[in-house]
């Protein structure tokens, strides 16, 4: 008897193997049959199951709702966009959910749209034209005076702009009063020193603006001055590593530098903000005035007045000679032609134009200058 129990272990052994693959292949092929089934079910019952689908989808709505996200046993609201940049408030806040997709039922030529919708077409944008350089020169040769770079400014097609000093915030202000028409555009200040008469404009703190703070009737908010605008205040040295690094190269349509405001970097200045230009954009700037006679090989310098013979010498700063040391030394601006407007205007002319002499003259009566960044010719 103790000879035959092991035998008869190896045989149970082996009865259960075989058991094992029975049961594996039998598996198997129940698996194969039940695949050939749906495989060659019959149209009519893949319709009539596809129809119970449409039925519950319409009945108890879409099963997933982006529009908030569950946390917990509490949905959490989705985040505020109003005020984004680029966010179209009048239409963002009303869209909702979307809408489930239109189902189709029916197959060949019995198909049929449920439900029927109908087909809506969105207005197309309004294409901008966008004046070309010759268009720019044109223009400022025949209104030769830094009250017309807003003018520019809105008939040219340009949209973003940048005033880099603000001084007491009046040409600013200009900015903002003569383009009041336009539908939305954006404007940066920069400034890192606010003055006295800036802040009868605008309520300034450590951390930025308050555009909307009511600080005096000289305040913009009071005025409503410049509520088509975005307006972007930057609390920073021109050369702030932040703010030359958030504004992108190539995003501005114009930039304009208060010469008495830049200071001794204005070369380096004048570089870093002549990238942030597009082609075709404008690099202006005020204070052109000679503080010598003698140039050397500056072409336009000569032209221009000298210092001494205007009311007020801008402060210390030679502008001429930082443009002619910006136009030596950075290759990007090689082939740049820079021009200067007359400011021959009056208080009567600029009347005549609907502008404000207290808003626009410079107190030194400097000619501005201004050059226009080379498009790239197209391969």
């Amino acid at each position: 008897e103790y000879l035959r129990l092991p035998l008869l272990g190896e045989r149970m052994a082996m009865n259960s193997k075989s058991n094992v693959f029975r049961a594996s292949a039998l598996g198997i092929a129940l698996a194969l049959c039940l695949l050939i089934a749906v495989l060659y079910r019959s149209p009519e019952e893949n319709e009539a199951e596809r129809a119970i689908f449409v039925s519950s989808a319409d009945e108890t709505g879409p099963q997933d709702d982006f529009s908030s996200v569950e946390s917990g046993s509490a949905a959490a609201e989705s985040p505020e966009i109003e005020g984004y940049p680029g966010a179209d408030p009048d239409t963002s806040a009303a869209q909702g959910p979307l809408e489930p997709e239109m189902f189709i039922t029916g197959s060949g030529s019995e198909a049929q749209a449920q439900p029927e919708v109908e087909e809506t077409v969105a207005e197309p944008t309004p294409h901008r034209e966008v004046w070309t350089s010759d268009e720019v020169l044109g223009f400022m040769e025949n209104h030769s005076a830094r009250a017309f770079f807003s003018r520019l400014f809105r008939d040219g097609g340009f949209r973003v702009g940048m005033l880099v000093g603000l001084g007491d915030g009046r040409f600013a202000e200009h900015f903002m009063v003569d383009n009041a028409a336009l539908d939305s555009w954006t404007w940066y200040m920069v400034e890192p020193s606010p003055s006295p008469e800036l802040l009868e404009r605008v309520q300034i703190s450590i951390s930025g603006a308050n555009f909307q703070a009511d600080v005096g009737e000289k305040s913009w908010a009071a005025r409503q001055i410049g509520g088509n605008c975005n307006k972007i205040f930057i609390r920073e040295p021109f050369l702030d590593d932040r703010l030359l690094r958030d504004v992108a190269d190539g995003s501005l349509d114009f930039v304009y530098l208060d010469g008495g405001e830049i200071g001794e970097d204005m070369p380096k200045t004048l570089s870093a903000y002549w990238h942030k230009i597009r082609e075709g954009g404008v690099l202006a700037g005020g204070g052109y005035c000679r503080q010598k006679e003698d140039y050397g090989s500056c072409q336009q310098c000569a032209e221009a007045p000298m210092c001494d013979s205007l009311p007020t010498a801008e402060g210390g700063v030679d502008i001429l000679m930082a443009i002619q040391l910006w136009l030596l030394t950075d290759t990007s601006a090689a082939n740049t032609q820079v021009h200067y407007t007359r400011e021959m205007l009056s208080t009567e002319s600029l009347a005549a134009e609907q502008i404000a002499y207290d808003l626009t003259y410079a107190p030194s009566k400097a000619p501005s200058w201004f050059a226009v960044k080379p498009e790239r010719a197209s391969s």
